[in-house]
């Protein structure tokens, strides 16, 4: 009796591995990390901060223009990953504003990660994270595409790839002002 208990939990042991092996290996950063946010549909709630550069910064400075809004950290690797993408759709479409916020980080460590990775928008500075408490910000990255009539337009939450974002920046991208 005992043996065989001990072969079924060896069988079970081998197969949550094997389960938890497949899951952590999945790559979906291309599948659409869209979210059904209770801010889509909504006007972008504006705020003022002041960037890591200590320069004002105020959200509502942007209407008239598609925002992508990203909210990230120098820590946050999925960053490194989505920065690069960002900075190349901020050259490729001069009307597209993109402007950072940061929270629970230190603005000399997030100048010198946008430097590293030659992304060169504003970064506001939320430490005490009231705006992403605005947008309902659970963890980092959160992504915001902002039509230019100050409506959100979606929300993505985690990494995206570069189809997701061209997907996103299409539709804000498209409206004529």
């Amino acid at each position: 009796m005992k043996r065989g208990a001990i072969v079924v939990l060896l069988a079970s042991a081998i197969t949550l591995a094997g389960a938890t092996a497949y899951v952590v290996t999945q790559d979906d950063t291309d599948a659409d990390p869209t979210t059904s946010s209770p801010r889509v549909g909504t006007v972008a709630p504006n705020w003022t901060l002041n960037t890591i550069d200590d320069a004002p910064i105020t959200l509502s400075d942007t209407l008239g223009q598609p925002v992508v809004l990203a909210f990230g950290a120098s820590w946050c690797e999925p960053c490194r990953k989505e920065y690069p993408m960002l900075e190349r759709a901020r050259r490729t479409h001069a009307e597209l504003r993109i402007v950072g916020v940061i929270e629970k980080d230190l603005p000399a460590k997030m100048r010198r990660f946008m430097n590293s990775l030659g992304a060169s928008w504003p970064v506001a500075n939320d430490q005490t994270g009231d705006v992403a408490a605005q947008y309902l910000v659970k963890g980092l990255p959160e992504t915001f595409f902002i039509h230019r009539d100050g409506t959100i337009q979606s929300h993505i939450i985690g990494e995206m790839s570069q189809d997701v974002l061209d997907k996103h920046l299409a539709a804000i991208l498209a409206q004529v002002p």
